[in-house]
């Protein structure tokens, strides 16, 4: 019993579903997506367990290959289709700016999006 307390606490899972749905004795949490998020960012913000390069217009961006494949398509279908790009650390990225890349990022890692008139049509 007080090692499932210890677990909950260092998992912060709360000890009421106040936040949360019970849906035929399933524990849903409503708050869990977003601390998983929260962490993700802060491995990024960190520099911790970086996985793959992302060279964009010569410019070099690290990032975690499981989050990319999860949140993205098209970098699914580059990790996880069987492409050359699954083996490499660095992938050449075409077709895009830097500065929409690295927005696109931020909204993966934070599920934001800044929109301004000077990159809305990047």
């Amino acid at each position: 019993m007080a090692e499932e307390q210890d677990f909950a606490q260092l998992c912060r899972l709360p000890t009421q579903p106040s936040h949360s749905h019970c849906v035929n004795n399933t524990y849903r949490s409503t708050q869990h997506s977003q601390a998983l998020l929260r962490g993700l960012l802060a491995l990024r913000d960190s520099g911790i367990l970086f996985d793959v390069v992302l060279v964009v217009e010569g410019k070099h961006i690290e990032a975690h290959r499981i989050l990319l494949a999860a949140s993205c398509d098209y970098f699914r279908g580059m990790f996880a289709g069987g492409l050359k790009e699954m083996e490499q650390e660095e992938v050449l990225i075409h077709g895009v700016s830097y500065n929409a890349m690295c927005q696109i990022l931020h909204f993966i890692y934070t599920s934001e999006l800044e929109l301004s008139l000077s990159n809305v049509q990047e």
